[in-house]
C-alpha cells in the first residue's frame, strides 16, 4: 500500500496528537479530593434607621374646677388682757370692726367673738376702762383703747386677734397696792379691779373653770389665799425693774391638799 493511501486511512483517528481507538472505553477514574471551602462572606451593612412615628394627638384639657364662692363669712375672735398684768383678762371691753361696724363685748374671761364677717381687710378697736386710785380704792376713770390694723378676713376663715390695754397709770404706786401691810389698799376690790375677777376664770377652752374659778377657790377671798406679797428688786427679772411675786397661804392650802408642799 502506498504511503499516501495509508495516511488517508489512519488520519481520521488522530485527534490532537492522541490516538483514539474506536469502540474501546477505559475504567472510571478515581473521584477527586474535595476542594477547600470558600471564606465566609462579610455581613451586610445594617439597614437604615426608620423615621420616628408621628407624635400622638394632644389630649383635651381637664374641666376647670368650680371656684369657691368667695363670699362665705368668716369670724374674728380673741382675748383682751392688761398690758401690765398679762394674766389679767379684762371683761366688758367693747370691740369694733371697721368698715362695717360689727361689734362685740368681752365676757367674764376677757374673750370676744364676732361672727358673720364678710371677707375683707379690717381695723379692730378695743376700748375699755382706764384705772386710777381714788383714796384707797382703784376705780374706773375714762377710756383707753388699742387698735390692730390691716386684718385680713378670708372667706370662711377664723382670725384670732389678741390685744392688751394699758389701763394702769404711772400714778398708781404698785408697791403700796401689793403690800399686805397697807391694809387699807390691800383688799379684794382692788385685787379684782386690777387683776379682774378670777372667780370667773376659765381654762383655755373657754368653758372649763380654771384654778380661781373652781367652787372652793371661788368661795374664798383674794386676801385669804394671798395673805402677803413678796416684793423684790432684781433677781426675778435681771434687776432691770421691780419684780412682784404672789405668795399663797400654804397652811390654808394644806387643809384640802394635805400633800401640798410646805415650801416651794
Amino acid at each position: 500500500m502506498s504511503a499516501e493511501r495509508l495516511f488517508t486511512r489512519v488520519a481520521p483517528f488522530l485527534l490532537g496528537g492522541v490516538i483514539a481507538v474506536a469502540g474501546c472505553e477505559g475504567p472510571a477514574g478515581v473521584a477527586g479530593t474535595n476542594g477547600t471551602p470558600g471564606a465566609k462572606g462579610d455581613p451586610g451593612s445594617p439597614g437604615t434607621k426608620g423615621d420616628p412615628g408621628a407624635p400622638g394627638t394632644k389630649g383635651d384639657p381637664g374641666a376647670k374646677g368650680d371656684p369657691g364662692s368667695g363670699t362665705t363669712p368668716g369670724e374674728v375672735s380673741g382675748l383682751i388682757t392688761d398690758a401690765a398684768i398679762a394674766t389679767a383678762a379684762i371683761p366688758g371691753v367693747a370691740i369694733e370692726l371697721q368698715p362695717g361696724g360689727l361689734t362685740a363685748t368681752t365676757d367674764a374671761g376677757g374673750r370676744y367673738l364676732i361672727q358673720n364677717v364678710p371677707p375683707g381687710v379690717y381695723r379692730l378697736t378695743a376700748r375699755g376702762a382706764a384705772l386710777e386710785l381714788q383714796g384707797n380704792d382703784v376705780v374706773a376713770s375714762g377710756t383707753v383703747e388699742t387698735r390692730a390694723e390691716g386684718l385680713s378676713v378670708v372667706a370662711g376663715g377664723k382670725l384670732v386677734v389678741n390685744l392688751s390695754l394699758a389701763r394702769l397709770p404711772d400714778s398708781i404706786n404698785t408697791y403700796a397696792m401689793m403690800d399686805a401691810k397697807k391694809s387699807a389698799l390691800y383688799k379684794d376690790s382692788n385685787c379684782i379691779a386690777c387683776h379682774s375677777d378670777r372667780k370667773k376664770e376659765l381654762a383655755s377652752d373657754g368653758k372649763t373653770a380654771a384654778f380661781h374659778g373652781m367652787a372652793t377657790h371661788a368661795s374664798t377671798s383674794c386676801t385669804t389665799c394671798h395673805a402677803s406679797i413678796e416684793i423684790e428688786r432684781g433677781g426675778w427679772d435681771t434687776g432691770s425693774s421691780v419684780a412682784l411675786r404672789k405668795n399663797v397661804n400654804v397652811a390654808l392650802c394644806k387643809g384640802c391638799h394635805p400633800s401640798y408642799p410646805s415650801k416651794y
